[in-house]
C-alpha cells in the first residue's frame, strides 16, 4: 500500500511530517529521522530580526508534569535565518524531501523578504505562522486577528508562486479565520500549534516553572489531542483546500 501524501501540489513519500519547533531549528534531526520514514520538514518560524533576548530560548523550556501534558516556550531563534538561505535547505533537499519554510507572521515585511530569498531553489511551500499560543499572550493573539490576516495575507500572497499554508492554533474562531484564509489565497491551513498558554507553578515556591517571562507557555503532549483533532475535523468541512494535522 503506497503510503505518498499530497499537500496539494507538494508530494510527500508519507504523511509523517516534522513540524516547527525546536527539533527542526537546523536540519540535523530530519536527517537522522529521514531513515526512518519521515517525509519532510517544516522549519523553525524564522523571522529576519530576532531581538536579543529571543536569541537564546528561556530556561527552562519544558515541563513536564504528567505522561500526557507538556508545557513549553520555545519561542525565539537560535540561529539567523540566513543560514536556511545559504546553506541549511539546500542540505534538506539534497534529500529528495520537500522542504516547508515557516515564517512568523507578525512583520509582514520579514515575511516577504524570507519568502523572496528562499523561493527560487530554497522552498516547496512557505508556513506562515500566527498561531503561538504564548507569543500572542505578550504581544497580541494574531490567531482570532482577521485584520491582520488580511494584511498579511496581501502582502504576502503576491511576492511567490509557491503555496502557502497558514497555521492557526485552537479558538473559538479557527474556522473562520481558516474560511477567510482560504479566500485570501492560502493553498493550504496547518493546524494546531500548542494551546493555551497554560501556566504550571513550584508548589514549594508559588514561581512558574518555566523560564519565559510571565511563566505562561503552550500546552501540548496528548492531553490536547481530542482539541486538535477537532480543530482539523471542523476545518476540514469547512474548506476546500487541504488541512494539515
Amino acid at each position: 500500500m503506497s503510503l505518498e501524501t499530497h499537500v496539494g501540489t507538494v508530494r510527500f513519500d508519507t504523511p509523517l511530517l516534522l513540524a516547527s519547533g525546536f527539533i527542526t531549528e537546523t536540519p540535523d534531526f530530519f536527517l537522522r529521522s529521514r531513515k526512518n520514514g519521515c517525509s519532510g520538514m517544516v522549519t523553525r518560524s524564522l523571522k529576519t530580526a530576532v531581538p536579543p533576548e529571543r536569541q537564546r530560548i528561556p530556561a527552562p523550556r519544558y515541563v513536564v508534569p504528567d505522561p500526557n501534558t507538556m508545557l513549553n516556550c520555545e519561542w525565539g531563534n537560535e540561529h539567523p535565518w540566513t543560514r536556511w538561505r545559504d546553506e541549511w535547505a539546500k542540505t534538506v533537499r539534497a534529500t529528495g524531501a520537500p522542504l516547508i519554510v515557516s515564517i512568523s507572521g507578525r512583520d509582514i515585511e520579514s515575511c516577504v523578504e524570507i519568502m523572496t530569498a528562499l523561493a527560487e531553489d530554497g522552498a516547496d511551500a512557505f508556513e506562515v505562522n500566527v498561531s503561538c499560543s504564548h507569543s500572542g499572550a505578550l504581544h497580541g493573539n494574531l490567531n482570532v486577528d482577521r485584520d491582520h490576516l488580511e494584511r498579511l495575507m496581501h502582502g504576502i500572497r503576491p511576492a511567490t508562486r509557491l503555496p502557502i499554508w497558514v497555521k492557526l492554533s485552537y479558538s473559538t474562531q479557527i474556522v473562520e479565520m481558516a474560511l477567510l484564509a482560504e479566500r485570501l489565497g492560502a493553498d493550504a491551513i496547518v493546524t494546531t500549534n500548542t494551546i493555551g498558554p497554560g501556566l504550571l507553578l513550584d508548589p514549594n515556591t508559588g514561581r512558574p516553572l518555566l523560564g519565559i517571562k510571565g511563566g505562561a507557555g503552550g500546552v501540548s503532549g496528548r492531553a490536547i489531542f481530542p482539541i486538535a483533532l477537532r480543530c482539523v475535523y471542523e476545518i476540514s468541512q469547512a474548506v476546500q483546500i487541504p488541512v494539515v494535522g
